[in-house]
């Protein structure tokens, strides 16, 4: 199975309940393709202490990419954080309106309005979870990480089909790549007899153009290209379907090698119906690159 490095999920869900009163979370799971995983998180203060167990859960279940995850709080955020009253902070500010009298002979009253407008009178307190609330935070991050693996899953299904295609294309083209060289060498070879039947019977400039023929013959052979071409392709279709869960690195590797013996086989043979061919195998493999950047 290949899997998609691309996913989306949200969900809300409810970890406390208080009389009539329900604190509701907002959960998001987003990621992309990268060569690492790369986790981002974004929680409620309250639940900070947990990033670390929310990570870890991301990476057991995602193993590769870049992971956003955002939780939000979306309603009743008094049942999360409670709003505590400073004294001790309205002493200091009373304190500071009779020195302003004393001392600059102000005049003028502090009313209610005023002081509870002033800056850090009150605190937000973050509230104590209880376990039950950490659980069904937890399990509501589990739920919504599964929902991101079908959907890499289901996308990962499309890649796979894809992918096959591409190289059963690949396949093709380097068939009709060898049938065209072999013609080719058929060709060269019968030249090649007729080169060497005439400098037997002493023809010179047929034994000048003997080396040459061989030189011809010699470049264009390209057999061994051919075979770690198609030797490549089995393995990348092996991998297709092996049970190795990160399948991308390796993919890259594979077609790097593809890529290598392709251009190799361009670069020996000029002829152009060859090179026709050899062109689009290489877009076929650049398509498939494309592709697998964004494979786990």
């Amino acid at each position: 199975m290949i899997t998609s490095m691309t996913g989306f999920a949200s969900r809300t869900i409810t970890i406390l309940e208080r009389d009539e009163e329900q604190c509701a979370l907002d959960i998001e799971i987003k990621t992309f393709n990268s060569r690492f995983f790369e986790p981002s998180c974004k929680l409620p203060g309250t639940l900070s202490a947990y990033e670390m167990e929310v990570v870890q859960r991301l990476k057991a279940s995602l193993h590769r990419g870049r992971v956003y995850c955002t939780v939000r709080i979306n309603s009743y955020s008094a049942l999360l954080e409670k709003l505590v009253f400073s004294p001790t902070r309205v002493e200091e500010y009373l304190a500071t309106v009779d020195i302003l009298r004393d001392k600059y002979k102000l005049t003028g009253e502090l009313k209610l309005n005023e002081v509870i407008s002033l800056p850090n009178i009150f605190a937000t307190e973050r509230a104590h979870l209880p376990e039950e609330a950490i659980k069904r935070f937890l399990d509501g991050i589990g739920e919504v990480i599964d929902q991101v693996v079908a959907e890499r899953e289901q996308e990962g299904r499309n890649l796979l089909a894809d992918l096959t295609g591409r190289f059963d294309r690949a396949r093709e083209l380097i068939d009709n790549i060898d049938a065209a060289i072999q013609k080719i060498l058929a060709r060269l070879k019968e030249q090649l007899n007729e080169e060497r039947q005439k400098a037997q019977d002493g023809d010179e400039e047929a034994k000048a153009m003997l080396a040459e023929k061989y030189g011809a013959l010699d470049k264009m052979d390209v057999h061994e290209e051919i075979v770690r071409f198609r030797s490549h392709l089995e393995a990348a279709n092996g991998h297709l379907r092996s049970d190795v869960r990160e399948k991308g690195r390796k993919f890259d590797f594979i077609l790097q090698e593809l890529m290598r013996e392709i251009n190799t086989i361009m670069a020996k043979c000029s002829n152009y119906e060859i090179s026709a061919y050899a062109v689009d195998v290489k877009v076929e493999l650049e398509k498939a690159r494309e592709q697998v950047q964004n494979i786990v």
